[in-house]
């Protein structure tokens, strides 16, 4: 079983990001795939690009380069601060050569999700509405009371997004994204629309989220108090 993780896990932008990997002994040649996705240009793993767009890095086991202990078998690279940016998501994979000379990927061929990542947010700015434009005041929300509330992000192409809502003629279909919550990233989620006339009449979105087996995603409410089951795949 191979250990990889990041640190922080939710980065802020302008911060650099510490990845570990932990491998058995004789493993060589670790190296980190990025893929960075900017805001509106969403990647689907359907897309040719997914398996094109990926910077290759080179990790450490020499005590360098954000690396605490040489020859700990934990490699580690320190990802630039100018990776992180608002609302930009990082894909990242793990390649290596094992004791018998064999490349292999981190995640396994057999994950559901062909990534680990994270998502760089600078959290959500002030939001002003009114129930009647131009007949009730507006009600002011700061992005301080913003912050005191959960947040979910769905990450998709926008034009996914709205077949799934608005089209009737897309009902149903699953459309590929990526859901963000409390920091953490699961990827490769797959969305569609809920109901049908109140959502394609309307306007009411309602939302159907089918997760990849093994990445259950833990919601709790607003006191942090677990949901009675996990909402999986």
């Amino acid at each position: 079983m191979h250990q990889v993780r990041h640190e922080p896990v939710a980065p802020k932008p302008g911060v650099p990001v510490l990845v570990t990997a932990v491998f058995k002994a004789g493993v060589t040649n670790v190296k980190i795939k990025l893929q960075s996705v900017a805001p509106g240009k969403y990647v689907r793993k359907s897309d040719p690009t997914y398996e094109k767009d990926w910077a290759e890095l080179p990790m450490h086991d020499d005590g360098k380069d954000g690396d605490a202990k040489a020859g700990d078998g934990i490699f580690s690279i320190s990802i630039p601060a100018s990776y992180q940016q608002h609302r930009w998501l990082i894909r990242y994979r793990i390649i290596a050569t094992d004791e018998k000379g064999q490349g292999f990927v981190v995640p396994a061929a057999d994950d559901t999700c062909p990534n680990f990542a994270w998502w760089c947010d600078a959290g959500p700015a002030t939001w002003i509405g009114t129930r009647q434009p131009g007949k009730t005041p507006p009600l002011i929300f700061s992005s301080e009371f913003l912050n005191t509330l959960q947040s979910i992000h769905l990450v998709a192409r926008a034009d996914d997004v709205a077949s799934s809502q608005w089209d009737g003629n897309s009902h149903k279909q699953k459309k590929l994204g990526t859901l963000v919550y409390r920091g953490i990233v699961y990827d490769h989620v797959q969305f569609s629309n809920r109901g049908q006339g109140s959502a394609h009449i309307s306007g009411k979105n309602k939302w159907g989220l089918k997760f990849n087996t093994g990445h259950d995603v833990p919601f709790v409410d607003h006191d942090g108090k677990p949901f009675p089951a996990e909402c999986g795949s």
